[in-house]
Order: structure tokens, then sequence, then C-alpha cells
């Protein structure tokens, strides 16, 4: 649960901070670490996110990017918005579900295939290298590991 990890024990109020897609979760998240008195921003991934620049310790992007249209170098745009958004030595982390590259067991290639058919997801030319390259594009300091189809990510700016 994001409201007992240790990181949040050490929070600073001032820039605790919530942008998700839907207003019931960001509601929900936000009863969830009042204690924190999070602010927060709903904003379009792929848009302006409408912030001061440098006012974020730390974006997630946890199971986002599989989600997002388009190839990952459209998809980077996120990661335009998240440095921007960051302050300095601040850092992105997230998760994301890759279909390219990576070894997918027979139903998780059907399940792959139909959710990217039915547009649930849209991540089928999303591999390691183009998360990789996508992140160094904007974040030269990143880790990017692959635990069977999943990538996890860090980048931190400058």
């Amino acid at each position: 649960m994001i409201d007992r990890t240790a990181t949040l024990d050490r929070l600073d109020p001032a820039h605790a901070g919530q942008a998700v897609y839907t207003r019931s979760f960001l509601a929900a998240a936000s009863r969830r670490l009042a204690r924190y008195a999070p602010r927060t921003h709903r904003a379009d991934v792929l848009e302006d996110w409408r912030l001061e620049p440098g006012t974020c310790d730390s974006v997630a992007m946890t199971h986002l990017l599989h989600c997002l249209p388009g190839p990952m170098a459209a998809k980077a745009v996120a990661f335009e918005h998240a440095h921007r958004a960051l302050a300095p030595g601040g850092t992105l982390f997230g998760a994301t579900i890759l279909a390219k590259d990576v070894h997918l067991n027979p139903p998780a290639h059907l399940a792959t295939a139909i959710s990217n058919a039915r547009g649930i997801l849209d991540n089928r030319t999303d591999g390691p290298a183009e998360l990789d390259a996508a992140l160094s594009a904007i974040f030269p300091d990143r880790t990017v590991a692959i635990h069977g189809t999943v990538a996890l990510f860090t980048a931190r700016r400058e």
C-alpha cells in the first residue's frame, strides 16, 4: 500500500502531491493519504501538466505507459512533462508492461493480443530498447530492469 511505505514516512508535506487520470481514484487516494495533506492535480499525462517547474520531488508512472496510444517515442512526451515538474535531484519511477523483445508465454501472448485489439493496451511495439531510448533522450541518469514482461524504471533529474 502506498501509504505504508518508508518513503512516505519521510515525506515533506509541502511536496506531497498526486496527479492521476480519474477523479474517483484521485479522491480515494487523497482520502487514504490525508495525513500527508497531499496537493491534488488532475491532468492528461500527454498534455501540459500546468505545474510550476521543479515542484515535485518524485513522479510515479506505474502501469501507465502501456495504456497510452502510439509507440514509445510518442509516449515519451510524458517523460518530458515529468522532467519539467521534477525538482533538481527528483526521481521519476514506474513500471510498464512490454510486448516486444520479451518472452510472452502463450496465455500472456493471447491476453496481450486481445487487450491491444480492444484498445485496452497499446504496447505491441514497446520493448526494453524503446523504453530506454525514450528515457535516455530526457534523463541521462536512468535505469531499466526487466522482470518477465514488466519493465521497472527510474530516472533522476540532474
